[in-house]
């Protein structure tokens, strides 16, 4: 997510008339520091990527759809839980912004969505990553440079090139 974006967002939600309810004024400040405290954490997630190195497969082969799979598996679930407790944070404050003041309710969900985005495509991708073979899951989960945030563009080094579709033996 982008600085712009949230300030953006924030702009749009952030419209309170002047005779607002003390209480929706307070959890429109907790919700706007939430939001704030979200970009914090995925910048400081994204920061702290590290790179791929070749060859963290080990000896392996693995057909290159499992690699594919695993791969965006692994960077979203690992974004994801690297900013969990902050988004979930934010989702509270959002229930509670809207309990208040419903006429948020619009902009709140679309902050929502926007924020939750990255969680959404870690569960699409356990889904696919949970369709492989259970050996592979296991000597892929046993990598540990897979369990930590990582750059996906070092990961391309890791595909087979374009042309390379020979059968690999699985581990």
């Amino acid at each position: 997510m982008r600085i712009t974006t949230i300030l953006a967002l924030a702009a749009l939600i952030t419209t309170f008339p002047v005779h607002a309810d003390p209480a929706s004024s307070h959890a429109l400040n907790n919700f706007n520091r939430a939001m704030i405290q979200v970009n914090e954490v995925e910048l400081a997630c994204y920061a702290a990527r590290t790179e791929l190195k070749p060859g963290i497969l080990g000896d392996r082969k693995l057909e290159p759809e499992h690699i594919r799979t695993a791969l965006s598996y692994f960077y979203y679930r690992n974004l994801a839980e690297c900013t969990e407790s902050a988004v979930s944070h934010f989702v509270l404050n959002a229930a509670i912004l809207t309990s208040l003041d419903s006429d948020k309710a619009d902009g709140v969900a679309a902050g929502i969505a926007l924020i939750t985005q990255p969680h959404v495509s870690a569960l699409q991708r356990e889904a696919e990553y949970l369709q492989l073979p259970s050996e592979v899951r296991d000597y892929l989960e046993s990598i540990e440079e897979l369990m930590t945030p990582f750059h996906l563009s070092s990961a391309s080094g890791l595909l087979p090139a374009a042309g390379d579709q020979g059968h690999q033996k699985e581990p």
